[in-house]
């Protein structure tokens, strides 16, 4: 998969393409810690997987990579919204969302950008 990462207006911005596989989740903690390393507020994020074609990882995979958030140390609470376009992205965003156990990330799944990007920026 290619994965591309901004901070843009605030916010974290990353987006997907092709195939992700086990090897690219386990490269997101890395990421996303690389860019939280400094700041004194734990930016809110945008998962963008319109652009994903398919997903060649499964239950354990994806389990993993929450246990790697979930001992993120964050600087606050923090919201994650997943902007999906297909019936198969929007469930693997929602196993993470499930799965995830980290109380200070809270996570919502989105079809339109604009209600994502109005969650983000909403106060809590």
């Amino acid at each position: 998969m290619t994965i591309e990462a901004e901070f843009t207006e605030g916010l974290l911005v990353i987006r997907g393409a092709g195939t992700v596989t086990a090897s690219d989740l386990r490269e997101m903690p890395g990421l996303t810690t690389a860019f939280d390393a400094g700041r004194a507020v734990t930016p809110n994020r945008l998962i963008d997987l319109t652009a994903v074609e398919g997903f060649d990882v499964g239950f354990s995979e994806m389990l993993a990579a929450v246990r790697e958030r979930r001992d993120a140390v964050l600087s606050g609470p923090t919201r994650t919204a997943f902007l999906t376009a297909s019936a198969v992205q929007f469930g693997m965003a929602r196993m993470f969302q499930t799965l995830n156990d980290n109380a200070q990330i809270t996570v919502r799944i989105f079809e339109d950008r604009a209600e994502a990007l109005a969650w983000l920026r909403s106060l809590p």
